[in-house]
């Protein structure tokens, strides 16, 4: 949804010199980060998300680095929890951006982001064109996971929703999180969500005659 209103309405964004990159990417490049401790070998498909053809669903044809200065990501955690996280390309950075900051320890959660902190300059170094090796050079990106102004959430449940409003708020170029982003209006921001992607992606589902209703029940019974 991000990535197709950053491509229909890139005036809402702090620049167009972004990408969102869905989970498949944490998920394939943790299954293929012994590979690479052992050969040096990158995931599959590395040079299709570094050339923006990847995800599927919307590529957004960016390349890292040449179009492209921040990375937007959402990284699942044990399949428990979700964190969001900001590669900043220019700066050589990972912020982690979690709402549970208590749920994992720092030891931990570094071990977790180190794959991306240590494939990505290195598929960026073996990609480059020749003259801006020495720009981007395959040293490990260093990572951080602030707590200080970062909306926390109150019990179980609601990491995603704090993931998605992390992101969009730091790709529309907010200074800082609004007091608004907190665990009481967590409900409201599902709703908003629901929304968007109600009108963004046009999920309305097949046009129905609306005096047909077992038609309309057939059609929910199958969903």
């Amino acid at each position: 949804m991000m990535t197709q209103r950053l491509a229909t309405r890139p005036e809402l964004f702090k620049n167009d010199r972004i990408c969102f990159l869905n989970s498949h990417i944490t998920q394939f490049w943790e299954r293929d980060w012994p590979r690479f401790q052992r050969c040096q070998m990158l995931p599959p498909n590395s040079l299709d998300w570094y050339f923006g053809n990847l995800p599927k669903s919307q590529p957004s044809n960016k390349r890292w680095g040449y179009d492209v200065d921040d990375l937007f990501i959402p990284l699942n955690i044990k399949n428990k929890h979700w964190v969001a996280l900001h590669v900043s390309i220019p700066k050589r950075h990972i912020t982690i951006y979690d709402s549970m900051v208590d749920w994992l320890d720092d030891a931990e959660m570094d071990l977790l982001v180190e794959p991306y902190a240590v494939m990505m300059p290195n598929l960026m170094h073996s990609a480059a064109q020749a003259e801006d090796k020495c720009v981007y050079f395959d040293a490990k990106y260093t990572h951080s996971r602030p707590s200080k102004d970062v909306p926390q959430q109150v019990g179980a449940g609601d990491c995603g929703v704090f993931v998605l409003k992390y992101l969009e708020c730091l790709a529309v170029g907010y200074a800082a999180f609004p007091k608004t982003l907190c665990q009481k209006n967590i409900t409201m921001f599902r709703e908003q969500i629901a929304s968007d992607m109600y009108h963004e992606i046009n999920c309305r589902g097949p046009v129905e005659d609306p005096d047909d209703w077992d038609n309309v029940y057939l059609y929910d019974e199958r969903l």
